[in-house]
């Protein structure tokens, strides 16, 4: 509202004057009817016309004010900030940002001095840069670091220009900043990075060759030119991937198709020489271990290779050493192994003749027990049999009844002393028999129900194998009456295949079986058994649980058909 009464004085004020001019122009004439009805006419409209006019400047005024506000909004808001100074450096206009990039309010920022906000280390800078005048269209750039309000350092790019101040003189510079400390801060990450990444490069003990997209050296570090035996980088230049004599053809067809490569392969200096690859006074050759990669940019563009060398022509060495001492130590381990498994026989075969010759000797014994005491008591009970016959004397014959009584006590436990070392019945009517004796024997010795069972088939035995099969398994028997605290125990012999299978079986309190893997006895156990049986081709196998009994099954070889028996001099009816 106020717009339009400040036009309206402006109208009226310009028609005051108009008048005024034209009553000194025309001055006071008398003009005709006709004249003063044109004249009329002609002022409404020209009256219309400075209307339309008007109303057209109005329009324009206010499109002008329109872009100053949005230019003073662009200005204030700019992500950058602006500053006007004089020639002496002095601020004449500064927008909204570069008031915040200073921490400063902006009222404070006009009339001061520009280089006061300038850090100390970057004065130098900036007066080398700007101490000259500009000329028309000029700009010029730096960085540098200015001083907020706090006295914190923050890293800017400056550009400057000169701009005409009101009598069109370019004494005026626009100057225009942008923070750029986290972009210096990057940078100084990235430059650490590619230096740490250089040192890396440089000082790795691997050699480390990188090649274009097209196969030529680019660089190399100083593991490789070690390596490779040359004194100069620049020697290596030209060196291509593809032309090298000493890569294999098919790690090349692979590198073509921009793979993954690992490979082990001589590095011959002999073709180096050849093909004139580069100087080099080493001769011979080294062993190479070898890993290529493909370069990819992140756009997944080729860019070219990075090999990397590992010199292993020692370690090959060690190796190969190593490797030979091996097979020697292999073959030394064989040699020992065959002497233990031939000791080791040795030792079952010796084992079993021991067996055997313990066994004739209680045979012996046995039957000179047989046929000397057991003969020599059997006719004494018989004599005293007959004198009591005689006798007339009631105290005589109790006497005499007594000492009989004795002498067929001492002959019962003859003949079961015979029986616990040599069963006759054993070497008359076999194996199945004297298991089935020495079962009833137990039984009756220990009161605890020992049932033998038998298939019935018949099993060839030879003598020694079935000595040692009686023994075992009055071993076993002897163990589980000691040691299982069983309340029964089963017997069992069968025919399977070409073997006899003995299996002595208890309900009594059983054992973990993982201890016969670690604890071997050294006495007569179960080692001792397996190992005599391994000595005739036999096995042996035992199932037990804690709690739940213990099954032991050992098994020997039977012959197909039956030789001539020797018929002991103790008869099972003498026993």
């Amino acid at each position: 509202m106020e717009k339009v009464k400040t036009t309206q004085e402006k109208v009226d004020k310009l028609r005051q004057q108009a008048e005024k001019l034209l009553e000194n122009k025309t001055g006071k004439q008398v003009m005709s009817t006709d004249d003063m009805f044109k004249l009329s006419h002609e002022l409404a409209v020209h009256q219309i016309e400075l209307e339309m006019q008007a109303e057209e400047l109005r329009a324009a005024q206010l499109d002008i004010e329109k872009s100053r506000d949005k230019y003073i909004e662009l200005f204030d808001f700019a992500p950058l900030g602006y500053f006007t100074l004089n020639k002496n450096n002095i601020i004449i206009e500064a927008n909204l940002t570069a008031a915040r990039l200073l921490n400063v309010e902006r009222r404070d920022l006009i009339k001061s001095k520009f280089t006061r906000f300038i850090a100390p280390d970057s004065q130098d800078t900036f007066y080398l840069v700007y101490r000259q005048d500009f000329g028309p269209g000029e700009k010029r750039d730096c960085e540098l670091f200015m001083r907020r309000r706090n006295d914190l350092n923050f890293a800017v790019s400056m550009e400057g220009i000169a701009r005409p101040d009101g009598k069109g003189k370019f004494t005026r510079r626009l100057i225009v900043i942008t923070d750029i400390t986290e972009r210096k801060r990057i940078e100084d990450s990235l430059f650490r990075s590619e230096e740490q990444f250089r040192n890396i490069f440089e000082n790795s003990p691997i050699g480390i060759e990188l090649y274009d997209e097209e196969g030529i050296l680019v660089t190399c570090n100083k593991a490789c030119l070690e390596i490779l035996s040359v004194t100069d980088k620049n020697k290596m230049k030209g060196l291509q991937l593809f032309t090298n004599p000493n890569i294999p053809d098919e790690v090349k067809a692979s590198l073509r198709r921009r793979e993954t490569v690992k490979y082990e392969a001589r590095y011959d200096f002999e073709k180096v020489k050849q093909a004139k690859l580069y100087k080099t006074a080493k001769s011979g050759f080294i062993q190479l271990y070898v890993v290529v990669d493909p370069l990819f940019t992140t756009g997944h563009k080729f860019t070219g290779y990075l090999m990397q060398v590992q010199d292993i022509t020692e370690r090959k060495k060690s190796q190969d050493y190593v490797l030979k001492a091996k097979d020697e130590l292999e073959i030394q381990v064989r040699q020992r192994t065959a002497e233990l498994e031939h000791s080791n026989k040795e030792l079952r075969r010796l084992a079993s003749h021991l067996t055997l010759a313990e066994e004739y000797e209680r045979r012996r014994i046995a039957q000179i027990f047989h046929n000397g005491i057991g003969q020599n008591l059997s006719l004494c009970s018989i004599q005293l049999g007959r004198l009591i016959h005689f006798s007339d004397s009631a105290i005589l014959t109790q006497r005499l009844k007594e000492i009989q009584n004795n002498v067929k006590e001492t002959l019962s436990e003859t003949r079961q002393f015979i029986f616990e070392i040599s069963p006759a019945v054993l070497y008359d009517f076999g194996l199945e028999v004297a298991l089935e004796r020495l079962a009833a024997v137990l039984a009756q010795k220990h009161h605890i129900p020992v049932n033998y069972k038998d298939d019935g088939k018949l099993k060839y035995l030879d003598e020694d194998i079935r000595i040692m099969l009686f023994q075992m398994t009055r071993e076993l028997l002897d163990n589980v009456i000691k040691h299982a605290k069983a309340h029964k125990i089963d017997v069992s012999t069968i025919k399977w295949r070409r073997t006899i299978r003995i299996t002595v079986q208890d309900d009594g309190a059983g054992f973990d079986t993982k201890i016969l893997k670690t604890k071997r006895s050294r006495g007569v156990g179960l080692f001792s058994i397996n190992e005599r049986l391994i000595h005739i081709g036999g096995s042996s196998e035992v199932k037990s649980k804690i709690g739940q009994g213990t099954a032991i099954t050992i098994t020997a070889p039977v012959r197909q058909e039956s030789r001539k028996k020797t018929t002991s001099q103790i008869t099972d009816q003498e026993v």
